[in-house]
């Protein structure tokens, strides 16, 4: 017999089969391209209008993903996901753990920040 209940907030997957009951869906506002460095080079397509820029995404392209990630949110909701979706926060704005700080301009990704 299963414990879970759709009131719960806990999220967590034992594996990759059972039935999708409960998801958190983001939101790209405020996001931000990574500044450049070699391990992201290999990553960026040499046309893709990411290469050489670092910093705040156009507001055009956050707005086009928001649309997505709504749709998105909306389709897993009407099979009856429930589906939470997090307060907007700024990534331009240094974060901190007890044991990392993270920063806009630290080429590495978060996870790579931490000890």
């Amino acid at each position: 017999m299963s414990d879970w209940s759709p009131d719960r907030t806990q999220v967590k997957s034992w594996n990759e089969w059972d039935t999708l009951r409960h998801v958190i869906v983001g939101r790209a506002d405020d996001c931000h391209i990574p500044p450049e460095e070699p391990a992201l080079d290999a990553k960026v397509p040499e046309d893709s209008d990411m290469r050489g820029q670092w910093g705040r995404r156009p507001q055009e392209t956050i707005d086009r993903a928001n649309a997505l990630l709504d749709a998105f949110a909306g389709q897993l909701q009407a099979r009856g996901i429930r589906v939470d979706r997090p307060d907007s926060s700024d990534h331009a704005q240094p974060f901190t753990t007890p044991d990392f700080r993270y920063r806009e301009d630290d080429p590495r990704f978060p996870h790579e920040a931490a000890p």
